[in-house]
């Protein structure tokens, strides 16, 4: 269950494949979460993405979604 999973989230990276996890289920889609980094550029936050589930980088163009 969603909130349960995300009440027992510790970190970012957590939280984002949880939710990106049930996003590409309900909707039945691959999924880009993207948050900005210090720099305030948009990018993903999870290092070792779930391909089942994540748009690769290649799919992403970073200036639209900046």
């Amino acid at each position: 269950m969603l909130t349960k999973e995300l009440a027992a989230a510790l970190m970012t990276e957590q939280i984002i494949e949880i939710g990106t996890r049930h996003v590409a289920e309900v909707f039945n889609v691959k999924v880009a979460m993207l948050l900005p980094d210090a720099a305030e550029k948009v990018r993903q936050k999870v290092e070792e993405p779930n391909a089942d589930v994540t748009l690769e980088a290649s799919r992403i163009d970073p200036e639209i979604a900046q």
